[in-house]
Parts: C-alpha cells; structure tokens; sequence
C-alpha cells in the first residue's frame, strides 16, 4: 500500500521541529508517550528483520510485521484518548470563555455534578473519569472520529489543516482515504487473521518496509494534528487562579504529599529524597498532570538521569539514552543493576543493545510496593553519580 508522505526516523525527537512552515510546537506527555509506542512497533519490526536474517522457520515472521501494524493504530487511538481527557480537563478546570464550542455540550449526569458540588477541589479526576466512561469504549482511528474527538478541545478545522502541514500537494480527502486503508487493514488483522476473502481466503502478504512506512506516517499525521489543534490549555494553579506553565517543586511536592502512605507516595519520596541528597536540578513538566525531570552533576555537567510521571499509571522512567550518549559503558552497567532485581526486569522487555538507547519505565505502585526494587533503582542512580566522578560545578 502506497504512503502519501514518510518522515525520517529521526524525527522521533521530544519536540516537533517544523511541520511545513508552521513555527516550532512544543510536544504534550500524551504525545511524547506515543512516540514510545510507535517505537515498541518500530521494534518489532527490527526483530522481525532479526529473525529472517537468521531464517527462522518455526512460525511466519510476517505475523511480528502485523502486530507491528496493530500496535501503531493502537498508539494513535491511546494517544487520541489522552489528548482528549488532558485538553478536557483542563478546560473544566478554566475560568476562561474561551472555550470551543462543543466543549460545552459534552453530557454531564447528575451523579458527576452532585459529586463536583461536594467537593469543588476534586473536579479533575471526577470530570476525567466521566470522560472515560464517555469516550473510552470509543475507537479513534477512523478519520471521522478522530475529528469527532479533537472537536470537543478545539474549533480548528483538523483535516484541511492537517493536509496543508503535510504539504507537498496533500488533500484532506488523501489523508482521510489513507488513514482509513490503515485502519482496514488493522482490523482485518486483528479481527480476521490478515484472509483477503476476496482472494481465497489467503493472508494477505505484508513486508518491513511496508509497516515501518505505515509506522513513520501515522507519527508525522499526528504530528500535524498536534501543530493544527496547537498547545493544550494550561489548567490553573491551586494558588491564584493564575495559569501554570510548568509543575514546580512545591507542586510536586503537594501531589505527593496526598499519596504519602500509598505504595506510589512511598516511591516517590524516596526518588525525591535521593535528587535532594545529590543536589540534583528540579526542572518541572509542562501539561495538565505532573511530571518532571530530574538533572544530577555528571562528569562536571548537568545531565537528565531520571524523570517522574504521576499520571494516570505513576512511573518513573530511567534516561539510558542520556547516558549512552555520554558513556556506553556507563549505560550498559546501569542497565545490569536493573537487570539483577526481578521485580526490574520483568519491566525490561527489549534486549540490552536496544535498552541502553531507550528510557525504560518503571511503574511506582510496583517500585513502592517490593523495597528491594526501589533500593536497585536507587543503587542504579549511585552508579551513574559515582561513575560521574568529584561533584564539579556544584
């Protein structure tokens, strides 16, 4: 199946650079999350590529190429579903006018405003959920749902505008044709194992390039929508009223705080506790929900060596990526350390080679709840901080 328009690999950065001749857009987390999930599909396919080098015949190495397909259609849903809550919430948590104009014809139950009337502070997660039991059991692949959804956040015309950042000629009506043969054949492989019926009933064939193409265009669309529908709005702080660019310190601080005595709270404070012992950089995430990254002094330089996610799942992720860059070997030691607790490892999916280029994930409520895990993952952070040499520029 021919693609419209594939983006260099590369582009899987932290921030979009330029879709056409729109100015620079910052990602959202529910964006930078997608991309990591575009990437577990571009993994698949390199271990598809693996496996036929080594011509493995125990089972269709093809089949690795269609869970590839599955799980890149799979990304764009979820991240259309986080878009929506977070850009959602956070216009109920507004004092502005300004917003779009179906916003305000999402259906609300009694139930959720009695529950907003009890208790005004708890309007996020109350309305959060509501849109989840709203919007959740919807799929968002087909072109017409996936304007449907955007049009509760935002007034922009999404496809034309869409087609316009793609550029290179693009109509509406090719990318809406396009994303649609991508979404058909998604179900057919998973609903109906890839049989053409019109072809006898014989699977039809599928090849790396064809996924990793496929793969590439669903990012750089979703790249486009996310210039088109511009950033989400800020949702105010709990002190002012005043919109807050970036979750501070105290912020953080405060999340935590209400979660204390829970496995989540427990790992948090120790993460915490342990930037604070090595003076690490607090540098707050901008988005509705809390997130921040946590920068040490290595080899004389501040470097990002782990960042804090209290989301819907709260995780903590580990920056390999920074320190393979910096020291290949450093990445590789750290990632043994993780590797020598269970608890981690089971967490740790990829083999090493691709592990030390990624910034794998571990959830707190797991961290939190098996001490010996929380204190590997502490252990892990030393290692890089001892490997860093004397505190320079402290």
């Amino acid at each position: 199946m021919p693609i419209l328009r594939a983006v260099d690999p590369a582009y899987c950065g932290t921030v979009i650079e330029e879709i056409g001749a729109e100015p620079v857009v910052e990602n959202t987390p529910a964006f930078d999350e997608m991309l990591q999930n575009l990437e577990y599909a571009r993994d698949l396919v390199r271990g598809g590529r693996h496996l036929e080098r080594l011509k493995v015949g125990a089972f269709d190495v093809a089949d690795l190429y269609r869970a590839a397909w599955v799980q890149a259609v799979s990304a764009l849903d979820h991240w259309i579903h986080r878009e929506l809550y977070d850009r959602a919430s956070a216009f109920a948590l507004q004092e502005s006018d300004k917003r779009p104009e179906k916003f305000l014809r999402i259906p609300v139950s009694m139930e959720v405003l009695e529950k907003v009337v009890q208790d005004p502070t708890g309007v996020e997660p109350v309305f959060r959920a509501h849109l989840r039991a709203v919007f959740g059991h919807q799929s968002f692949q087909q072109h017409e749902k996936i304007r449907e959804a955007f049009s509760y956040v935002t007034d922009a015309s999404l496809w034309p505008g869409v087609a316009t950042r793609l550029g290179g000629g693009t109509t509406s009506v090719e990318v809406k044709k396009q994303l649609a043969e991508v979404a058909k054949r998604r179900n057919r492989i998973a609903h109906e194992a890839d049989r053409d019926h019109e072809a006898d009933g014989r699977r039809t064939p599928i090849t790396d390039v064809e996924v990793m193409d496929v793969i590439d265009w669903l990012q750089e669309v979703a790249a486009a929508i996310l210039a088109v529908i511009g950033p989400p709005p800020l949702a105010p702080s709990t002190a002012g009223g005043q919109a807050k660019p970036k979750w501070s310190r105290q912020d953080i601080d405060e999340v935590v705080a209400k979660i204390a005595d829970t496995p989540v709270g427990v790992a948090a404070r120790s993460l915490l506790a342990h930037a604070d012992a090595n003076n690490a950089l607090f540098k707050g995430g901008g988005g509705v929900q809390p997130a921040a990254g946590l920068y040490y002094w290595l080899d004389g330089k501040r470097r990002s060596l782990w960042q804090l996610y209290l989301w819907e799942r709260p995780v903590m992720s580990v920056n390999l990526n920074g320190l393979w860059t910096w020291d290949r070997d450093l990445a590789f030691h750290v990632l043994g350390v993780l590797r020598a607790e269970s608890v981690l490892d089971a967490a740790l999916r990829l083999p090493d080679e691709e592990l030390v280029r990624k910034y794998p994930e571990f959830g707190l409520a797991e961290l939190g709840g098996a001490p010996e895990a929380l204190e590997t993952v502490l252990r892990a952070l030393d290692l890089a901080i001892k490997w860093g040499g004397p505190d320079e520029g402290r």
